[in-house]
């Protein structure tokens, strides 16, 4: 089974991402901390397995980053990671992602996927046998 990692932001239409964000302002009261992050990722979670059936959806803990998977390269620009099904997602985006936005990687049928939020500053994407790598404090962020 193929997956994409990326940011939620990138397949999410713009103004689906406005309501979902305002969803989010009026069931949290405009809470600006962790009690809006999670109704928006649970939001975010619900509107993509609507559309692709499956979806997982963290907050990164870092903001934004550039991480990699299996040696291919994902970034989050809103400070979210997803995993979703990549047979769902249509041919011109599946090429428009693969190792630029997002990683497409390929795991057996009914691999596990798990987001680890264990470390807050930091989230490990763990699909199958393969897992983004760690955190690193004393790492410099590679230029792409």
């Amino acid at each position: 089974m193929k997956y994409l990692v990326t940011d939620p932001c990138y397949i999410v239409d713009d103004d689906m991402w406005t309501k979902l964000c305002d969803k989010a302002d009026e069931e949290t009261n405009h809470d600006t901390g962790n009690k809006w992050s999670n109704a928006f990722n649970k939001l975010v979670e619900d509107y993509l397995k609507s559309l692709y059936d499956v979806a997982y959806v963290a907050s990164t803990g870092f903001g934004d980053w550039t991480n990699e998977i299996d040696g291919k390269r994902f970034v989050a620009d809103a400070g979210m990671v997803t995993v979703v099904p990549a047979d769902k997602i249509p041919q011109k985006t599946y090429a428009e992602y693969n190792n630029n936005l997002g990683a497409i990687i390929e795991v057996a049928d009914n691999s596990r996927v798990i987001l680890d939020t264990s470390n807050p500053e930091w989230t490990i994407v763990k699909v199958g046998n393969l897992q983004s790598l760690p955190y690193d404090d004393g790492e410099e962020e590679e230029e792409w």
